[in-house]
């Protein structure tokens, strides 16, 4: 009788435990959801930032481009013009 007792304690006690240990890993993989979602958030704010200062930084270089397009042409302009002259 005793061992029966004893193997009902412990059959009792390996259940509990199961059931606290399958508890833990799911709040566990939940709270690590939340981690991966909050990063995954904080990333596209930052991806997203990351786009808009290339957009601007292309728009610069293409402003650049043309900036120097137009000195380019007042240089020849210039050129001529000294040329052209006695």
């Amino acid at each position: 009788q005793n061992r029966t007792s004893d193997q009902q304690v412990m059959d009792s006690f390996h259940e509990k435990l199961q059931e606290k240990v399958t508890e833990m890993c799911q709040k566990m993989r939940e709270d690590m959801y939340k981690v991966y979602e909050k990063n995954s958030d904080d990333m596209q704010g930052k991806i997203q930032e990351l786009f808009e200062v290339l957009d601007s930084c292309a728009k610069l270089n293409q402003e650049l481009l043309e900036a120097v397009q137009a000195l380019a042409s007042l240089r020849e302009g210039l050129a001529i013009t000294q040329m052209s002259e006695p």
